[in-house]
């Protein structure tokens, strides 16, 4: 009985830390945080920086105010999400208290979850949706150049121009992201996918 009892106390253990592992190796982590006249910009895992939050107090409540596209038939695209209660309130904490994480060997990971052709003739060939960590979703845009195919960050308006809101600083992640996303569109496009 009390051999029973240890393997199920040691299984339970050893299946803890795995969970507790993977809990770490998906982490959303908050690595920087600057903030300009009540705009935010914050660093995810020393990889993505988005720029352009806000938060908004509602009582006693902080909410994060995310960016968001509004196009000329003044209908609204959000163009970043949190997914997880936890990174929400990561995010919140780092904003509101300047608290980020000491864990520099955070790996940020990505999933191409949607990639929707732009039926019109354009340069602009897809709205592309992209979830790091299973925590945060941002758009991205996939345009036509002399050049080939480019993958072009999260934007918003501002008058008449446009301001980029997402830095993607880690330049592999950066091509691997793009090169997915490029095969997975030719993909769609040759009718593979």
């Amino acid at each position: 009985m009390k051999k029973n009892i240890i393997s199920v106390i040691t299984l339970s253990l050893f299946l803890l830390t795995i969970g507790f592992a993977s809990c770490l190796a998906s982490e959303l982590a908050v690595t920087n945080v600057r903030s300009s006249s009540g705009s935010y910009s914050v660093t995810f895992n020393n990889s993505l920086t988005v720029k352009s939050l806000k938060l908004k107090k509602v009582g006693d409540n902080y909410f994060v105010v995310l960016p968001e596209y509004v196009a000329k038939n003044k209908r609204v695209y959000p163009q970043a999400r949190v997914l997880t209660k936890e990174a929400n309130v990561a995010l919140i904490d780092a904003m509101l208290n300047g608290k980020t994480s000491t864990n520099t060997a955070l790996k940020l990971e990505y999933a191409v979850k949607k990639i929707s052709q732009y039926q019109k003739k354009s340069n602009l060939k897809a709205f592309v949706t992209i979830v790091f960590n299973e925590a945060l979703e941002l758009e991205f845009k996939l345009i036509s150049t002399r050049n080939g195919l480019w993958l072009a960050p999260a934007s918003i308006k501002t008058g008449d121009k446009y301001k980029q809101i997402v830095d993607i600083l880690d330049k592999d992640l950066s091509d691997s992201i793009e090169r997915e996303v490029i095969d997975k569109y030719n993909k769609i496009v040759n009718d593979e996918y």
